[in-house]
């Protein structure tokens, strides 16, 4: 969710950075699309999915390319950064 927290910051836009408790997600699990985090609430409808909430936003901010192809390039880079996570996620450790 990193990602979407700084497109608002570099948009200067401001947001509620609502995190949740584990047991606070038990409870409400349910009320989310897919039953997963992240989420975006716009206007009541609870968006899904973490490059589907990056890419509307960088379309909503004015950074998600300016033609056709920009936005190709742009959402090729974003799934190759997803991409090269995947593959050193499981060397990654959280201290």
């Amino acid at each position: 969710a990193e990602a979407i927290r700084q497109l608002f910051v570099i948009a200067g836009v401001h947001f509620v950075d609502d995190r949740v408790t584990n047991e606070e997600w038990r409870s409400s699990k349910h009320r989310t699309p897919f039953r997963q985090l992240p989420i975006l609430d716009v206007d009541g409808i609870l968006l899904g999915q973490t490059h589907a909430i990056i890419r509307f936003l960088a379309r909503k901010f004015g950074y998600a390319g300016r033609s056709s192809l920009e936005e190709a390039v742009i959402d090729s880079l974003s799934e190759r950064y997803s991409d090269f996570f995947d593959d050193i996620s499981p060397w990654l450790v959280v201290v």
